[in-house]
C-alpha cells in the first residue's frame, strides 16, 4: 500500500524492507510526506515504528528500498534531517542555551554566533529566561521544548518526532499539543510523528499510517479532513470517532 503520491519536494519511502538478524521487522513499506504535511505512524508495540524513523534518519542500513527527499536519495545518510527521539538527550552539564546551540556548532557554525541565534529564538519556543538553566532545573514540559528547539535549530523544514509527548502528564501534554500546533502554524514543516495515542495522532496530523504487527506492513491510511489547529473538543465528531475506532481496531 502506498499512502500518497510523491511530489518534487516530498519525503518518499519506497518498498522499504528491514531485517534485524534473522528477524524481519519491516516489509515493503511505502509512503510519501508532502511539504508542510504531518503524518502519524501508529501500530502495535514493538512493530518497528522507531526503527522506521531510524531508517528515515539514515541511522540504519536497509535490506532493500529507498528513502529520498526532493528526489535525492538519503538512504543510509545520517545527519540530513532533524530527529527528536523519545529521550530528550539533553546534556546535564550544559545549560539550555548551550544544549540547543550544540547542533549548530557541530555543523561548523561559530559558537558565539550559534548561541546568539539560539538566544534570539528562545521566546518563540517559550524558553525566554531559561537559557542559563540546566536540564535538571527544568520541568518535563520545558525539557521537551528545549529538545524540540534543538531539533528545529538543526533544520526546520522537516522533522522526525518519536513519541515526543509520551512521558508528560496529561495536563502538560495537552498544553504541549496546543503549543506545538501554534509552532506548526508559524513554520509549516513537514513531519512524521510516531505515537501510541490515536487521539494525539488525529489532533496533530493530516494523515495516520497504521502498521501491522511484525513484520510491519502498511495496514491502513486514515485521512484527517478537519483543518489544523484542532482542540480535543474538535475530535468529538462522528467522523473523528469513526477514525479513532478504525485506528484502535487496526493498531492493537
Amino acid at each position: 500500500m502506498n499512502s500518497s503520491p510523491g511530489t518534487e519536494h516530498s519525503l518518499d519511502v519506497r518498498a522499504l524492507n528491514y531485517r534485524y538478524g534473522g528477524l524481519r521487522v519491516l516489509e515493503d513499506i511505502s509512503f510519501s510526506v508532502a511539504p508542510g504535511e504531518g503524518v502519524a505512524v501508529l501500530g502495535p508495540s514493538g512493530c518497528g515504528k522507531s526503527t522506521l524513523l531510524h531508517i528515515v534518519a539514515g541511522l540504519l542500513e536497509v535490506e532493500s528500498g529507498e528513502v529520498s527527499y526532493g528526489g535525492r536519495s538519503m538512504t543510509g545518510s545520517p545527519g540530513w534531517i532533524s530527529y527528536m527521539q523519545q529521550d530528550d538527550l539533553l546534556l546535564p552539564w550544559k545549560n539550555v542555551l548551550d544544549n540547543i546551540a550544540l547542533p549548530l556548532i557541530i555543523k561548523g557554525e561559530d559558537p558565539r554566533q550559534a548561541r546568539e541565534r539560539v538566544e534570539a529564538s528562545l521566546d518563540e519556543f517559550g524558553l525566554m529566561g531559561f537559557g542559563t538553566k540546566y536540564p535538571g532545573q527544568l520541568s518535563g514540559g520545558m525539557r521537551q521544548r528545549a529538545a524540540f528547539m534543538r531539533s528545529c535549530m538543526f533544520r526546520q523544514d522537516f522533522l522526525l518526532l518519536d513519541e515526543p509527548f509520551s512521558r508528560l502528564d496529561y495536563l502538560t501534554r495537552s498544553g504541549m499539543h496546543q503549543w506545538f500546533q501554534q509552532y506548526l502554524e508559524g513554520h509549516d514543516p513537514g513531519f512524521i510523528l510516531v505515537t501510541h495515542d490515536p487521539r494525539e495522532a488525529l489532533m496533530l496530523c493530516d494523515r495516520v499510517l497504521v502498521l501491522s504487527s511484525r513484520p510491519a506492513r502498511l495496514e491502513d491510511v486514515i485521512l484527517v479532513d478537519s483543518p489544523r489547529p484542532r482542540s480535543p473538543e474538535s475530535l468529538d465528531t462522528p467522523a473523528s470517532r469513526e477514525a479513532l475506532e478504525r485506528i484502535v481496531a487496526k493498531a492493537t
